[in-house]
């Protein structure tokens, strides 16, 4: 059985994801105070589109590349 390091790939989920838990509460009272909730959906919808298509390029050999 051959031993896979995953660790940087663990590393920078979790920090992808306490990034997420700290700022959405405030982007989301932004987008309500300011009227800009469909602007904001659209936004993120766009990113997150972009992002999906962006891991057809990740693979573990190019994981530094992947993590950025």
């Amino acid at each position: 059985a051959e031993f896979v390091n995953t660790a940087l790939s663990n590393f920078a989920l979790a920090v992808a994801y306490l990034v997420m838990a700290l700022t959405l509460p405030f982007i989301s009272s932004y987008a309500d105070a300011n009227g800009k909730k469909k602007q904001i959906m659209k936004f993120f919808t766009t990113a997150g589109a972009i992002a999906c298509m962006g891991l057809f390029f990740f693979k573990l050999e190019t994981l530094e590349i992947g993590i950025i």
